[in-house]
């Protein structure tokens, strides 16, 4: 593989409509990129080379390369790499809505159907 892809998931809002409303729907603290991005260093989001790229008051967006780290021998993009990149935008999302001195959050069940390669 010659060039480096970037893999991104887009960020996702609660509807109107949705039957969480009322519950927590905005994070309690301001996202810090670089903050969040440098907490990483040396785990398996940033070995991924996944970074926080943008944040608003109640979504993320995150990028992932598409390289030798991230791919299957065949050369097509791990399943298991784009559900790191789930969970961790999950994970990041989950403790910006709780206070980080009483609770954490951390991704404990992912599922996900690659059904198009």
């Amino acid at each position: 593989m010659s060039e480096a892809r970037a893999l991104a998931l887009p960020h996702t809002h609660l509807s109107p409509h949705s039957s969480l409303q009322g519950l927590a729907t905005a994070f309690r603290a301001t996202a810090d990129r670089a903050a969040v991005n440098a907490h990483a260093a040396d785990t398996l989001v940033s070995h991924l080379g996944i970074v926080i790229t943008e944040a608003g008051d109640d979504w993320l967006r995150g990028t992932m390369p598409v390289d030798a780290r991230t791919v299957q021998p065949y050369g097509i993009l791990h399943g298991g790499a784009s559900v790191a990149l789930a969970e961790t935008l999950g994970s990041v999302a989950g403790n910006l809505c709780v206070d980080t001195t009483k609770e954490m959050v951390v991704g404990l069940e992912i599922n996900a159907n690659h059904v198009h390669a």
